[in-house]
């Protein structure tokens, strides 16, 4: 089962960024802390200092004997997580893509696959507006999920 109960310890964290914010990815699949859309903007994802409760996206397969490593895509600020077990062997990309113009807002993309085995992924999204003070509803719009908050970019 994906870890999603305790902190991870800072050291265990990978960031990426677009020049406009940036995101602390642990080696365990999670975003733990994410400022959205500017540095300087209330997080969305916050368990790294409290609990997942406060805000996780938790995206990672279920293999609990698993060595986990991450590396960086050469020349890049693409971060790669790696999960090495007996079963299976899965990658998660993480990066966070740069806009075509100062208007558009940060986009957190995430990508899992199966590079050999077969693994179960867990996926938990908790978007927790304002430091998880402000109420965060979830709603539809065609294919996409789309998080609001009251008075919330």
């Amino acid at each position: 089962m994906a870890d999603t109960e305790r902190q991870a310890p800072i050291d265990a964290h990978g960031i990426i960024g677009d020049l406009r914010s940036a995101a602390l990815v642990n080696d365990k699949g999670s975003v733990d802390f994410f400022c959205w859309p500017e540095f300087d903007s209330p997080s969305i994802f916050c368990s790294l200092l409290d609990t997942p409760d406060a805000g996780i996206f938790q995206l990672a397969p279920d293999l609990p004997d698993a060595r986990h490593e991450q590396i960086y895509l050469p020349d890049s600020n693409v971060l790669q997580t790696r999960w090495l077990s007996e079963r299976a062997v899965v990658e998660a990309t993480d990066l966070l893509a740069i806009g075509d113009s100062e208007d558009d807002l940060p986009l957190l993309i995430r990508r899992v696959r199966v590079v050999s085995g077969r693994a179960t992924l867990r996926l938990r999204c908790a978007v927790r507006h304002d430091y998880a003070r402000a109420p965060t509803r979830a709603r539809l719009d065609g294919d996409a999920v789309c998080f609001e908050a009251e008075r919330q970019p």
